[in-house]
């Protein structure tokens, strides 16, 4: 089997899997609206509307049954690096920023 092949095979199932754990946050209503402004060290400034991020709270709410749901479909892994991963967002903008200013 060719590597494109492997690499379509792949994609597809992990397209699969990503429609199963979005549809699964949305069944058990823990996303929210969120937005983010970014400040750019040039003076820039703009917002990133329309993220839908889970929240701790919204977490902390669900029932025990939902929380077995998502826990047998290996989601509440998923769910805490996504909120994880928020925290770094300020530290994403912060690298992406440098590597501009070197390139300038």
């Amino acid at each position: 089997m060719s590597n494109s092949v492997k690499f379509l095979q792949t994609f597809h199932k992990h397209t699969i899997i990503t429609r199963d754990f979005c549809k699964a946050l949305d069944a058990a209503d823990i996303l929210e609206p969120m937005q983010t402004n970014v400040a750019l060290n040039s003076g820039a400034k703009f917002s990133l509307p329309g993220l839908l991020c889970a929240t701790r709270e919204k977490l902390k709410a669900l029932s025990a049954g939902t929380l077995e749901t998502l826990f047998a479909a290996d989601y509440l892994e998923l769910i805490y690096l996504h909120m994880h991963s928020l925290n770094n967002l300020d530290e994403l903008l912060q690298s992406a920023q440098a590597r501009q200013a070197v390139r300038q």
